[in-house]
């Protein structure tokens, strides 16, 4: 099982079955690789019409470096591809 390290003290643990079913390309937790990330992102965009993202990192007790990592990875590989594939789908339907 999986500690979540923001339970601190609490003594809850995520099976790990529970934790892939909540980031499974279908489920609402957006976890992944870059291109993974993209790929849900612009699903919602897609099936819901979202045009925002509110994105926490840091969740769970990550190392500082990690979070940072992350935050660079948001701006400059998911963001852009984001922005671009909306732009385009969106003037193709105007």
């Amino acid at each position: 099982m999986m500690e979540n390290n923001h339970q601190r003290g609490r003594g809850f643990q995520m099976p790990r079955a529970a934790f892939d079913a909540q980031t499974s390309p279908a489920a609402g937790l957006v976890v992944g690789s870059p291109q993974e990330v993209v790929d849900k992102l612009l699903a919602y965009h897609e099936v819901y019409g979202l045009d925002r993202a509110l994105i926490q990192v840091g969740f769970g007790g990550m190392a500082q470096k990690d979070v940072l990592e992350a935050i660079e990875l948001l701006g400059t590989e998911v963001a852009p591809v984001v922005r671009r594939e909306v732009a385009g789908r969106t003037a193709s339907v105007a």
